[in-house]
């Protein structure tokens, strides 16, 4: 994946080490029922450059790094 602007550039790759699920199904008014699904993923960092104004600067540079991906669909009313 990467992302950029005028200043910065940054270029990374990312697994995903894990999966949390919460699923949401709420009664609601003439017996409906709303729907909300919650993932999250943990993410291992496998490669990670950043140029800008600074230098560049890779996974080398930190002492430690975590990454946390989500995605949900529905909706609770």
């Amino acid at each position: 994946m990467s992302v950029w602007n005028e200043r910065t550039q940054i270029a990374l790759e990312v697994r995903a080490v894990s999966r949390a699920k919460w699923t949401f199904d709420q009664p609601t008014r003439a017996g409906m029922v709303s729907h909300l699904t919650y993932n999250e993923y943990p993410l291992q960092l496998l490669k990670i450059v950043i140029k800008d104004e600074n230098g560049t600067r890779t996974k080398s540079d930190y002492s430690w790094i975590h990454g946390n991906a989500e995605h949900s669909w529905g909706f609770l009313h």
